[in-house]
């Protein structure tokens, strides 16, 4: 307790947007607000830590931003411009950035994105606002086409116009899905879909909506099985800014709190189930600090790899 008062959680090299300007316009209303949150799950499953940068935040200290807000201000649009020209890269979703305050055209991030929207579809019948409760039985609203199958998008579909970027992967329907763009040392990814609901649909069942107090009920379902195209399509991120904790199971969350006093690494087990064995590999500054953990369960520690069976979340406190 005493390092967890007085600390501080490590700050990331990825970050998310959030806004004001996007609250006020409702760009998280619809299937965008489910898209947001898993977006933020599968992000962190890749062993990728993510911080929050909110509306005037500085970005100097970040690798990679996740855009999915529609609306950006003109002030922050600049800013992010710059930080991707200077060498940032950004990953923007369906519809993000493509209007400023005023809901007007946003021809800076439309510039850096190297795309101009040309309609956004949202059909009633893809909807998802809760996500093991509609997404199981929500209708694609469009597939990215692969072989040797083809991978469901929901929720949303933004149709754009090439200004510059090149296409990655394409829908069926033959308008982009994935595009890139270089804007001076950086580079900016457009995702014209929602990647987190189609990374969650294979975990989630088609089964009734269930809100009973068994661990069987769907409302305690942990989905632990993800589209593996998303899985890959978001490993960018990892290979600039990925923890500095390494854990062999990708479903174990790891986050590191440092105070005057000393570390404490968060173990959360999103596995749906104990995980045997885990090994844990530790940050140079942390190797060799003295290691209890919170719980006090048995720990085998060899230089900087910890090896633990892990059931929940634990935690391991380094001084």
């Amino acid at each position: 307790e005493d390092i967890i008062q007085s600390g501080r959680k490590r700050p990331a090299k990825a970050a998310m947007w959030f806004s004001e300007t996007a609250d006020i316009w409702g760009d998280n209303d619809g299937s965008f607000t489910a898209g947001k949150r898993t977006l933020y799950s599968a992000i962190i499953h890749q062993g990728t830590p993510l911080d929050f940068v909110i509306e005037g935040g500085n970005l100097k200290n970040y690798r990679v931003l996740f855009l999915a807000d529609a609306h950006v201000s003109r002030r922050d649009s600049e800013a992010i411009a710059a930080w991707v020209k200077a060498g940032g890269t950004l990953f923007a979703t369906a519809g993000a950035g493509m209007f400023d305050e005023l809901n007007q055209p946003n021809t800076v991030l439309r510039g850096v994105l190297g795309v101009s929207p040309a309609g956004l579809d949202a059909p009633a019948s893809s909807f998802v606002g809760m996500v093991k409760q509609e997404l199981p039985f929500a209708a694609p609203v469009d597939e990215i086409a692969g072989e040797p199958v083809s991978t469901p998008v929901y929720g949303v579909r933004s149709r754009v116009k090439l200004a510059g970027a090149k296409v990655q992967l394409q829908f069926k329907s033959g308008s982009p899905a994935l595009t890139l763009h270089t804007h001076g040392r950086g580079q900016a990814h457009y995702a014209a879909f929602l990647p987190g609901l189609t990374y969650f649909a294979p975990g989630t069942p088609k089964v009734p909506v269930d809100r009973g107090t068994t661990a069987q009920a769907s409302a305690h379902l942990i989905p632990t099985r993800f589209d593996a195209r998303i899985t890959k399509l978001l490993q960018f991120a990892n290979t600039t800014a990925a923890n500095p904790v390494k854990c062999s199971e990708l479903l174990v969350e790891a986050n590191i709190i440092d105070s005057p006093k000393g570390s404490v690494v968060i173990l959360s087990n999103w596995s749906g189930g104990p995980v045997k064995n885990l090994e844990v590999t530790l940050p140079a500054d942390l190797t060799n600090k003295k290691l209890t953990t919170a719980t006090g369960t048995a720990i085998q520690k060899d230089g900087n790899k910890v090896t633990l069976n892990l059931n929940i979340a634990e935690a391991l406190i380094l001084r």
